[in-house]
């Protein structure tokens, strides 16, 4: 049985709530992900803190319960364009900054669009 608390979490998250990761490691990890092209999982297993069967079981319970990404929702609301959500990804890529900031920041969306669309993503991972 999965733990509710796991359910359409990040990889790096899942990892850490079934123990396997620590919150540092994920932070180590996401540092490193910043200068690279490479998955978390793959870093990790880099870093000794997990091994390909544990990444393997991760990424298996992340596919059974996935996360509703928040840029989906915007455009699924009509708060901004796809165009709009892959721009800001791009950005995100280079700075690591929240996708919901980067919107607000773009002018994109509002706090009100940022707000619906965060309460629609909370109700999706219950």
């Amino acid at each position: 049985m999965i733990d509710d608390n796991i359910k359409g979490k990040r990889l790096g998250r899942i990892l850490v709530r079934l123990g396997i990761v620590s919150e540092e490691d994920i932070e180590r990890a996401l540092e490193v992900q910043r200068g690279v092209d490479d998955r978390i999982g793959e870093i990790l297993i880099r870093m000794g803190v997990a091994t390909p069967d544990d990444v393997e079981m991760a990424l298996d319970i992340q596919e059974e319960f996935p996360v509703v990404r928040l840029g989906a929702i915007l455009v699924d609301i009509g708060a901004c364009t796809q165009e709009q959500v892959d721009y800001a990804l791009e950005i995100q890529k280079e700075t690591g900054e929240k996708i919901g900031i980067i919107l607000l920041e773009m002018g994109a969306i509002d706090n009100d669009d940022l707000g619906r669309a965060m309460a629609i993503q909370e109700e999706n991972l219950e």
